[in-house]
């Protein structure tokens, strides 16, 4: 073997290494895209469930306060205080109409009341 042969050998022995090595580079580059891609849709999907989080803690912050505005003892109460006005504008009609009939009854019979 001669010294040339030596160098085309050692040559060709690089060169099929660099070869190899840029093929597994661009399998790494490959792998390492499709990990960014599944990292990305990982992240999309952790935003898309914060923000679930954040609108259920805000229906449950809702319900409290309604929960709060109207309980049943709340319910309760606010039913009293309607039965309880609306007594006394039964009352008030109740009145008006006695004022009412008494004075249809005094103009019917004042001629023979006053005879």
């Amino acid at each position: 073997m001669s010294m040339e042969d030596s160098k085309n050998s050692v040559k060709n022995g690089w060169s099929e290494y660099a070869h190899t090595i840029l093929n597994k580079l661009e399998e790494l580059h490959a792998d390492n895209k499709e990990t960014k891609k599944a990292i990305d849709e990982i992240k999309l999907a952790i935003v898309k469930l914060e923000i679930n989080k954040e609108e259920v803690i805000s229906l449950k912050e809702w319900k409290n306060q309604v929960a709060d505005v109207w309980s049943p003892s709340h319910m309760a109460t606010a039913q009293k205080e309607i039965y309880a006005q609306k007594a006394k504008w039964a009352v008030g009609y109740g009145v008006f109409i006695a004022a009412q009939v008494i004075w249809a009854l005094i103009l019917f019979f004042k001629d023979k009341i006053i005879k």
